[in-house]
């Protein structure tokens, strides 16, 4: 390369123009490679020639950023008079881009590939499949749907692969908004009908479907999603086991299962890098984000969502989890007031988002409500258009929990088969509610039960709450104790966290240096305060570094030789 660099523009691009020509006498020299000396040499002809080529050789090899430039090269070049020909090869770059996440880019390839598909309506039909997807995912929702519908019309009759995979991609459309009773028979004819045609990945995304629109049947561990995972790696196929590791961490999700979701969305998201299917990958990382929040790992959760919210995301869906994480931990921290990232999570949302975000929505103008923050009649009005939604109430469960503390009078009637920790708060029994939440493993909302209970309750609360470093949300369950008259043993808020030292540790340095003060391993230092072991290491050396001792022990005497402990 250096040599190549070195030498003048006229001499580079002949010598590339000897070697490309060389190369074509060699039927073994991969297409990507005549490609790159194509592009040196400045040949538009060949470049023209190669560069479709190069992008179905970089596909099949499951190489999708590099199949995206060049098949975004080859529509460039090509002949727009040959309509057929320009319509297959606007689908194949509207794929590729898909794949890595190019949303803008395969709208426009596939919207123009629609246009020019003239009668082949197998092509016509997977075009608008792939269209109704690619609208979904940028938050076009309604297109969505319409397009979705207009593919199976399209190709309705005998079974085909086309209408098995449009079937299943409108069942998933249809559980995304919350129609379980219009998806499952969609996603099981998809599922049958795929079964009969031997499509192995068709089958495996109408089983993740079917797993998550049939979950709310009961309460049990859904199985469907393991086998949906399964039939993908048979099927060798990525971006469906991808998706389906994912909507498994969904199933986990919503059964409060959250150490098992956030090993699938893990699973998930190192799935995609390594198979170079990214498409989905920002909304795997939102919701595990939600995960860390719910296991009380916010440090992660925020550091994850700041990092991903610091570059620019296509995806309207994961654009507003990551938000609404963000602002939560904040707010409840007491480092901001919830509302910084309002304007923005509506202009996201729109006229037509989902169910989902507007529950979480609800959720957030609740809980500022709850802390003093939210006009409580404004709060009400956000939380109405939850309560409006038609959907199972077990969709919605947090933000009925909310509902319930804000007023409980405006619940519907009715309120059964919940989860348990819900319905254990929903019959008033803070202390099984208490124990169910630390069962899963979400100490925040073990506090909110505890801070219900009495005052032996409360106290236990507001140690959560401190190791979470829930300072504003500690004042709320302290004040709201008092107006119930209990006789508070508060414990003392840490002054390790809040301060200052001339060695200028952060709060969260402080505290675990607090701990390490006690004697605690980084395990348990990190099971105290809700974060990973990951974490605590980061903290433990910086911590080190910032006093200039060598161990532990040495950070824990010097902490105490300065009163900071």
């Amino acid at each position: 390369m250096a040599v190549e660099t070195a030498l003048k523009p006229t001499r580079r691009r002949r010598l590339n123009a000897a070697l490309l020509a060389r190369m074509q006498t060699t039927a073994q020299v991969p297409n990507a490679r005549q490609m790159h000396h194509a592009r040196a040499a400045g040949d538009s002809a060949q470049i023209a020639r190669l560069a479709p080529l190069a992008g179905r050789e970089a596909m099949a090899a499951g190489a999708n950023r590099q199949a995206a430039d060049y098949l975004s090269i080859a529509v460039e070049l090509a002949d727009p008079q040959d309509e057929a020909s320009l319509a297959a090869l606007l689908f194949e770059a509207g794929e590729a881009c898909r794949l890595v996440s190019r949303l803008r880019d395969a709208m426009a390839f596939f919207e123009r590939a629609a246009d020019v598909a003239g009668a082949d309506t197998t092509l016509k039909g997977r075009i608008l499949q792939r269209l109704s997807r690619v609208k979904w995912t940028a938050g076009q929702k309604a297109q969505a749907r319409t397009l979705g519908d207009q593919a199976i019309a399209l190709q309705e009759g005998a079974d085909t692969d086309e209408l098995a995979m449009a079937l299943a991609s409108r069942a998933q459309i249809a559980m995304s908004d919350y129609e379980m009773e219009a998806s499952l028979p969609v996603a099981q004819r998809a599922l049958e009908m795929a079964q009969r045609l031997g499509r192995k990945d068709i089958v495996s995304h109408a089983l993740s479907t079917l797993s998550l629109a049939s979950l709310f049947d009961s309460a049990d561990h859904n199985a469907l999603y393991i086998e949906s995972i399964e039939v993908a790696k048979a099927a060798r196929s990525p971006i469906n086991l991808t998706r389906n590791l994912s909507n498994g961490g969904v199933v986990n999700w919503y059964g409060l299962r959250f150490e098992e979701a956030l090993d699938l969305f893990d699973s998930a998201i190192a799935t995609a890098y390594e198979t170079d299917t990214i498409e989905q990958v920002d909304f795997h990382q939102g919701f595990r984000v939600h995960v860390l929040d719910r296991l009380g790992r916010w440090d992660d959760a925020l550091a994850t969502a700041r990092d991903i919210l610091s570059k620019p995301l296509e995806q309207s869906s994961p654009a507003i989890m990551l938000r609404l994480a963000a602002s939560r931990i904040a707010m409840r921290r007491g480092n901001s007031d919830g509302g910084e990232h309002l304007d923005e999570i509506e202009a996201l949302m729109g006229a037509e988002e989902d169910g989902r975000h507007i529950c979480d929505v609800a959720c957030l103008f609740a809980e500022r409500a709850w802390l003093g923050l939210e006009d409580a009649a404004r709060a009400q009005a956000r939380m109405d258009e939850a309560l409006a939604l038609p959907f199972n109430p077990m969709l919605k469960e947090d933000f009925l929990d909310w509902q319930r503390r804000i007023d409980p009078a405006r619940l519907p009637g009715g309120l059964r088969e919940l989860h348990a920790p819900y319905q254990a708060s929903m019959d008033g029994d803070w202390a099984a509610a208490a124990a169910h939440w630390q069962q899963a493993g979400d100490p925040y909302r073990a506090a909110l039960a505890l801070a219900e209970g009495d005052a032996d309750a409360v106290a236990r609360a507001l140690l959560i709450l401190d190791r979470l470093g829930a300072a504003r949300v500690r004042e709320a369950v302290l004040g709201r104790a008092r107006d119930r008259r209990l006789d508070i043993d508060a414990p003392a808020r840490p002054r390790a966290t809040t301060r200052e030292n001339p060695a200028g540790l952060t709060k969260r340095q402080m505290q675990v240096l607090g701990l390490l003060g006690e004697g605690l391993s980084n395990a348990a230092i990190a099971d105290r305060l809700f974060v990973s072991a990951k974490t605590v290491d980061h903290h433990v050396s910086a911590i080190l570094s910032k006093l200039d001792v060598a161990s532990r022990g040495e950070a824990a005497a010097l902490a105490r030789k300065e009163g900071w402990l």
